[in-house]
C-alpha cells in the first residue's frame, strides 16, 4: 500500500511535517543535514533510493520523498495504525520520528496495557484524551532527562505544544 492510500497516515503526517520544518544543518545535531525532518546520518540507506548520497544533497529532498521515508521507515515499522485512537497515534508517531521507535515504545509501555482493548477514534473520548496527554507528559519527562535538553529543550517543548494544539483536529 502506498502512503497516499493510508487514511490515518494522510491525516496525521502534516502535523509531524509542520513541527519538523525545512532544511537545517546544525553541527551539534548528530543527525547532520536534515530536511523535512529526515536526517542524513540516520537515513543514508533509504536516501540512496532518491539519489541523495551526501549531506550536501539534502536540500534536494522533496516533501513527497520525505513522506515516503516517513511512511516506510517510521510509520509502518512503528505500527502507528494499530493504536486504537488517532490522537495517541499522532503523539506516538511524532516521538518515533523525533526520538526513535525504541524510546517511543518505552514511553508507550508506561501507559496502562488496557489501551489495546478500548475502542478509540470517536469512542471513549475522555479516556483517550487522558492517555494521550499522559503520553505527552512522559515525552516531556524523557526530554528533560537527556543531555541535549540544555541545547534543544525549548524546541522540544514547543514541538510538544504544537502537537498538543493539533490533537483536537485529529
Amino acid at each position: 500500500m502506498s502512503y497516499t492510500e493510508n487514511k490515518r497516515f494522510m491525516k496525521l503526517y502534516k502535523y509531524v511535517l509542520a513541527v519538523e520544518g525545512g532544511y537545517v544543518n546544525d553541527p551539534k545535531d548528530k543527525g547532520g543535514a536534515t530536511n523535512h525532518g529526515i536526517a542524513f546520518n540516520y537515513n543514508q540507506g533509504i536516501l540512496k533510493n532518491f539519489g541523495i548520497t551526501a549531506p550536501s544533497q539534502m536540500r534536494q529532498l522533496t516533501t513527497e520523498q520525505a513522506l515516503e521515508i516517513y511512511y516506510r521507515k517510521y510509520w509502518l515499522p512503528s505500527q502507528s495504525d494499530e493504536l486504537p485512537d488517532a490522537r495517541l497515534a499522532l503523539a506516538y508517531f511524532d516521538h518515533v520520528v523525533n526520538a526513535g521507535q525504541g524510546v517511543a515504545d518505552e514511553l508507550l509501555a508506561k501507559l496502562d496495557a488496557k489501551i489495546w482493548h478500548i475502542a478509540g477514534d470517536g469512542s471513549n473520548t475522555n479516556f483517550w484524551w487522558g492517555k494521550t496527554l499522559e503520553f505527552m507528559l512522559h515525552r516531556l519527562w524523557w526530554y528533560t532527562r537527556i543531555a541535549q535538553w540544555k541545547t534543544y529543550g525549548l524546541g522540544w517543548f514547543n514541538r510538544l505544544v504544537k502537537i498538543a494544539k493539533a490533537l483536537p483536529d485529529v
